[in-house]
């Protein structure tokens, strides 16, 4: 299979259909004549294991072998079916191509690609691997086992699970309730709402750093313009810039007015730009959630059954803790408020005096 149908996610000559879950519906034209797959390379799948769906990434071919896996496709291929193909031996397969092929490993791969095979030797399908093997003096014990569950899908899963639920947890949970809190919650006394807002933000922040620092080790998805992998990419670059520039943005707040005075318009710009934003990064994140989705080879009822989870978990405590600190607000309207005294500054764990003057006056205005 060539890398780039394995890479876009779907056939490009029938892109309804789930590369690795039907590879055997790819066209020997599209295969062997269209650019951008010739160009791409190729892998080696496997068949699925016992109980699975999707096919195996095993091997990808270096330039030899696969300029051999092309002959041989071409040999293959039904002549006039695709405009390189000769029918050579007289199978005249359009679409699923397969053969039996032998070659040295020349490095393990990594998390993104499958180990690469060298000196690779294909044969039709219809020789058989047995015959194969004493037609080239070989032993089953000379082949070295294939990496599948070390390299290809399963690790690509892996991957995705360990970024997708860090993102989940710090995009879908954390960071949208520091701000609602910051929204609906300044009613209460003693800047509570700004002590959990900021701290929430803070443990959000770094999770969701963690999670991208995970996609940008183990993903390429910057290599395939005009899919969804890259619109992702593209959506989580700028989710993240956000998440870093509102916090930096924080710091250089300017202070809040004191009472009777006007507000000044750095003050009111700041406050513009801090509230679009944060609430700006969290309905972006929620839009690269759900471009994520797209992107693990499973079934479109896994992908729903996941937008569905995640919309009733996250949403539904998002929503709750909105209507709740609304309620809140009114049964206990906001009063003025007072200031922690000393012991409790330290005991809260600032230790710093200028707390009172800087992170309580100055916390952003959200009423």
């Amino acid at each position: 299979m060539d890398k780039f149908c394995i890479e876009r996610g779907t056939l490009l000559d029938n892109p309804s259909v789930k590369t690795l879950r039907n590879p055997e519906r790819h066209s020997v034209h599209c295969l062997v004549d269209v650019g951008r797959c010739v160009n791409s390379g190729f892998e080696i799948l496997f068949d699925p294991p016992p109980g699975q769906e999707l096919y195996q990434r095993a091997w990808t071919l270096d330039e030899d072998g696969a300029d051999a896996m092309l002959t041989l496709a071409r040999a293959t291929g039904r002549r006039g079916s695709c405009s390189t193909c000769n029918d050579e031996l007289a199978i005249s397969l359009r679409n699923g191509f397969r053969a039996t092929i032998f070659g040295d490993v020349a490095d393990m791969g990594d998390s993104s690609n499958p180990a690469t095979l060298t000196n690779v030797v294909a044969m039709s399908t219809d020789v058989g691997c047995e015959q194969f093997l004493v037609d080239n003096n070989i032993t089953m014990e000379q082949m070295l086992p294939p990496m599948v569950n070390s390299t290809g899908v399963e690790t690509f899963l892996n991957d995705a699970r360990v970024h997708g639920t860090l993102m989940v947890v710090s995009w879908g949970f954390l960071l949208p309730t520091g701000a609602i809190i910051a929204r609906f919650g300044k009613h209460r006394p003693n800047a509570l709402w700004y002590k959990l807002h900021r701290a929430i933000q803070v443990i959000g922040l770094i999770i969701a750093l963690i999670g991208f620092g995970k996609a940008l080790r183990s993903f390429d998805a910057f290599s395939q313009k005009g899919y969804d992998a890259y619109t992702h990419a593209c959506l989580g670059i700028t989710t993240m810039a956000i998440a870093i520039f509102n916090p930096l943005n924080a710091v250089l707040r300017p202070h809040k007015p004191k009472n009777g005075e006007k507000k000044s318009t750095a003050r009111f710009a700041w406050e513009i730009i801090h509230k679009t934003s944060g609430w700006s990064g969290c309905f972006l994140a929620l839009v690269t959630i759900s471009y994520g989705t797209t992107l693990i080879p499973n079934n479109e009822g896994d992908q729903r059954n996941f937008r569905l989870g995640y919309g009733l978990g996250c949403g539904l405590w998002l929503v709750l803790l909105a209507v709740g600190l609304i309620v809140d607000g009114k049964k206990n309207p906001a009063q003025e408020e007072t200031l922690p005294t000393e012991s409790q500054i330290i005991v809260g764990g600032v230790g710093d005096k200028s707390y009172r003057d800087n992170e309580i006056d100055d916390s952003i205005d959200h009423n």
